[in-house]
């Protein structure tokens, strides 16, 4: 399996082999950085080193999509408050201007 995202492109951090069934309704968890990782590796004794798949509250993304619609998001919001600053800033020097 292709796992491109994992620190210096080392997938097993480890020397130590292991083999692993995972049971039905469980998930067998590795991090991201598997050389400092405390993972499913280290608790094979239990489980299989499988927690709850009902136990697991979020997934990571595959893409960054929502990061981004959230950053243009707050951007649009900014650019709004400034422009709508601008505008008062004009309003306010040319109702000012003659008398």
């Amino acid at each position: 399996m292709s796992e491109p995202y994992v620190k210096d492109g080392d997938p097993s951090g480890t020397t130590l082999a292991y083999d692993v069934t995972v049971p039905e309704g469980r998930l067998f968890l590795l991090g991201g950085h598997r050389a400092n990782s405390n993972d499913s590796r280290f608790s094979l004794d239990t489980q299989s080193g499988g927690v709850a798949a009902t136990t697991v509250r979020a997934r990571a993304p595959d893409d960054h999509t929502g990061l981004l619609l959230l950053v243009l998001t707050a951007l649009s919001g900014v650019l709004g408050a400034l422009g709508g600053l601008v505008m008062e800033i004009v309003r306010s020097s040319a109702g000012s201007g003659g008398g």
